[in-house]
């Protein structure tokens, strides 16, 4: 169900009547659901209290971008304050087949194929419900470091969100970084938040992300994250090598180092079990606190 006066809303601005609201997960700050409408049309609205308008606002933007640059994004059909209304994208459950992966493959690649003037974005974005600072940056590695990593600890302690050791060992593979990493060809635009939850499928085959937290960055940090939840895996990479080759050496110590940035990022948002596998990772390159 949803209350009188957002029906009462969402009944204007849609001119229509309300025929029935489906729930769905939307995280911890938004109410998110399916609404169709007795016309037969299907609309995804997003509300949360007014602290969140910001966020709506931000992921509309960062929709409309994404669409501009010809990404498979739902379509912003409403932003007004703390009211976000999204065309519904018709998916299922089925998961990636052989030839999705192909399909999601050269599409990423066609996105990182887009150049940026510079490493960063022209706003700040969120990456769930964290800042995500954007400033324009010319090299990746000085990007990736202050406005990635270190800008995650020193988020993350003043919360005392890190553990002091973890605190330790990233400041040190900060000041070693140019040891593994490579500047791409040119910024590339990201998704930036490009996992399993944020893919939708139907019939095997990919047919919109959502969720975005963008950014001009270097393609290997969007690989990456793909991996630390799926649907990415070695061979998933091995297909986007072939539409935009990598350096060598992507798996496993760049893809490692860049895990880092979402591992942080969900050590932050919900809690300790994140602890261990950061501390893996500093380990194996030999940065442990």
């Amino acid at each position: 169900m949803i209350s009188p006066g957002l029906r009462l809303r969402l009944e204007a601005v849609l001119e229509g009547e309300i025929e029935n609201a489906v729930a769905l997960a939307g995280g911890c700050l938004f109410d998110v659901r399916a609404v169709t409408l007795a016309d037969g049309r299907r609309v995804v609205v997003k509300t949360g209290a007014s602290r969140v308008a910001a966020h709506l606002a931000l992921e509309a933007r960062m929709l409309a971008d994404l669409a501009a640059a010809g990404a498979p994004v739902p379509a912003v059909l409403h932003a007004v304050g703390d009211l976000l209304v999204l065309a519904h994208v018709d998916h299922d459950a089925s998961g990636l087949s052989a030839s999705g992966r192909e399909r999601l493959a050269a599409t990423l690649a066609e996105l990182h194929a887009q150049a940026g003037p510079s490493f960063g974005y022209a706003y700040d974005t969120v990456i769930g419900t964290l800042p995500q600072p954007n400033p324009p940056t010319a090299r990746w590695l000085d990007f990736f470091r202050d406005q990635r990593l270190l800008a995650q600890v020193l988020a993350a302690s003043a919360e005392a969100a890190l553990e002091p050791d973890i605190a330790h060992g990233l400041d040190r593979l900060a000041a070693r970084l140019d040891t593994w990493l490579v500047e791409p060809a040119h910024p590339s635009l990201l998704h930036g938040d490009l996992w399993q939850g944020n893919l939708l499928t139907r019939a095997g085959l990919p047919v919109a992300w959502i969720d975005p937290a963008i950014s001009f960055g270097h393609p290997e940090i969007e690989l990456a994250f793909g991996t630390l939840f799926g649907p990415f895996d070695q061979g998933f990479v091995d297909l986007y090598a072939e539409h935009r080759p990598l350096e060598p050496g992507f798996w496993p110590e760049r893809r490692a180092i860049y895990l880092l940035y979402p591992l942080l990022v969900h050590r932050r948002l919900f809690g300790r079990s994140y602890a261990r596998p950061i501390r893996d990772i500093l380990r194996s390159l030999g940065c442990a606190g």
